[in-house]
């Protein structure tokens, strides 16, 4: 049977039956074929005889293969420069193979790194002694690039596929199945893959699916195609990973599906370096492993994809890594969470994937830790955050400069509100009015007995409530009250104030008044209390919590909790007139 493989080709060669021999230079004729012989009988001799042929012709050529089934138990070795390329096909032949590899594509020993094979190999079914075989492959690719794989069944070996030092290979609708490795590829110290391209591939029913190990500057890419049933007897915690990347590099799967896969890690992805990445585009991974999808190292893009937990693990970054999902329906996790940016449903999260019901923003505590707790930062002299109606109408902005920072409600009747809890504290500029004021009447402090203000300046002086209709009880000062008036007037003296002094020493200015605990022994001198009296106020607050690692030493007085008298002057000088 003859095919044109190549219409390019000029040279080829006709092998017969079991007696045919090589033919010579002047036999040759278009390509190679290679006949039917008896069952069981091995054709590799006269295999590598066709292809060898095809190298002399220095043109390219093709043997083709029967339909039937064909033992090869030496490999078939394809090594050098074949020029125009060396095409072995069939229209769904077999070969059988032994504990070796099938087709032997390149040289470990003599990798030619000027070479570059241009070897193919389609629609030939290889099956093997068992994935007991420790060195049975279908094919292995030693140190060489250019090697085409397609439209086969590999089945029943060590190795589907073994790759060591293949620097350029792809491959096209295959089946790779019941083998210990579906994929085996790493470097040499001669070769590390630069591409590895499988289109439309399935891997099925494989202790391990795919194995890619030192391709740190390399491409990996994974389309179209379905890994399926692998590892069938593990469990949750065997530490198996049904599909790994060691030490990677560029890794890509684009429209692949995973499903019924056992063990610890469905896919195990660990970048050469946190700069590697994984993607994963129009994916599909049904929950079997007890982890979907682990980015150890590197960064983890996915896009448009469906990764399902299964009430396990969906995607989970670990420490050295970080990633972005983008319109996925998958879980994420982790302890590198916190380095995930995530946008669905038209919403932004960082360190989760947002749901319909989220905020359109949300930073989770882990992502806030790995910002250092810096939200958002906008570089420019002049920034400003513009809040608008639904009819595009500015209701208020938030602008900073170089000069001034600008809080501004454009609904002149509005104003802003400082709340605590649940609770407003201050409102500004309510209802249009240029002032400060407290939450309710009589209710804000400004400044507490632990924290109190410096002082401050006004041009008037402060108007207090004094009007009839706010007040109760009302009466003239009795003889004992002017008693305690009469003490308190001998109260009266100079001091310098503790936190004065620390700061300025010497220079620390004097102050005029009482002590407050004197002011509490006039009281109680005439038979009163001065806590019951508007004039001095016992203030306690407790202790706050500490940060770790913060001395308590090193923490103010308003963190470590305590108490202060304080004394009303307004009040005390009006009891004091009644001494008079």
């Amino acid at each position: 049977m003859h095919s044109n493989i190549d219409r390019r080709a000029t040279l080829g060669v006709m092998l017969g039956g079991l007696a045919a021999g090589v033919p010579s230079a002047r036999q040759v004729q278009s390509d190679t074929s290679v006949s039917d012989g008896p069952p069981g009988s091995d054709r590799s001799a006269m295999i590598q005889s066709a292809v060898d042929e095809v190298k002399k012709s220095l043109q390219a050529g093709g043997v083709t293969l029967p339909t039937g089934r064909i033992t090869s138990r030496v490999p078939i070795v394809l090594t050098g420069d074949y020029h125009g390329g060396v095409t072995l096909q069939s229209n769904g032949g077999e070969i059988v193979g032994g504990n070796a590899p099938v087709f032997k594509l390149g040289d470990l020993a003599d990798p030619g790194p000027e070479h570059r094979l241009n070897a193919r190999i389609r629609g030939i079914n290889l099956t093997g002694p068992g994935k007991e075989g420790t060195d049975s492959a279908a094919v292995a690719i030693e140190n060489t690039a250019d090697v085409f794989l397609a439209d086969g069944i590999y089945r029943q070996f060590r190795y589907a596929v073994r790759s060591t030092g293949g620097l350029l290979w792809d491959a096209y609708n295959l089946t790779l199945r019941d083998s210990g490795y579906g994929l085996y590829a790493t470097e040499t110290p001669d070769f590390a893959p630069n591409s590895i391209n499988l289109y439309s591939t399935r891997i099925v029913k494989c202790d391990t699916a795919i194995y890619t190990s030192n391709n740190p500057n390399g491409v990996f890419s994974f389309w179209g195609g379905e890994i399926e049933g692998n590892n069938e007897r593990g469990h949750d915690r065997d530490s198996k990973k049904v599909v790994e990347h060691e030490n990677a590099g560029s890794t890509n799967y684009i429209g692949a599906h995973f499903e019924s896969n056992s063990g610890q890690y469905n896919l195990y992805f660990n970048g050469a370096d946190q700069t590697k990445s994984l993607m994963m585009l129009g994916c599909q991974v049904i929950a079997g492993a007890r982890e979907q999808v682990h980015v150890e190292r590197g960064r983890g893009s996915f896009i448009a994809s469906r990764i399902t937990s299964g009430g396990k693990a969906g995607i989970v970054f670990g420490v050295q890594a970080s990633g972005t999902v983008i319109d996925c329906e998958a879980d994420i996790g982790g302890p590198g969470v916190g380095n995930v940016a995530a946008l669905r449903h038209g919403r932004l999260a960082f360190g989760a994937n947002p749901t319909s019901v989220d905020p359109l923003i949300t930073a989770t505590a882990a992502a806030m830790r790995e910002a250092r707790g810096v939200a958002a930062r906008w570089q420019g002299d002049t920034i400003q955050l513009q809040f608008c109606d639904e009819a595009g109408r500015i209701n208020g902005r938030l602008q900073t400069s170089t000069n001034d920072h600008v809080l501004h409600n454009a609904n002149t009747g509005g104003g802003w509100i400082v709340a605590a809890g649940d609770h407003p504290v201050v409102r500004i500029g309510r209802g249009g009015a240029q002032a400060i004021e407290g939450s309710a009447p009589n209710a804000t402090l400004c400044g507490t007995a632990a924290l109190p203000w410096a002082g401050g300046y006004t041009q008037t002086a402060f108007r207090v409530t004094s009007d009839r209709r706010v007040k109760r009880d009302i009466r003239p000062i009795d003889e004992r009250e002017r008693a305690v008036a009469r003490r308190c007037k001998g109260l009266l003296g100079a001091f310098r104030l503790n936190s004065e002094y620390d700061r300025d020493g010497n220079r620390a200015v004097l102050h005029y008044g009482v002590i407050a605990q004197d002011i509490i022994a006039a009281f109680e001198a005439e038979g009163l209390d001065a806590l019951a009296t508007s004039i001095v106020r016992h203030t306690v607050w407790p202790a706050q919590p500490g940060d770790a690692g913060v001395d308590d030493e090193a923490r103010s007085d308003a963190e470590r909790g305590g108490d202060l008298y304080s004394v009303n002057y307004e009040q005390l000088y009006a009891l004091l007139i009644s001494a008079l």
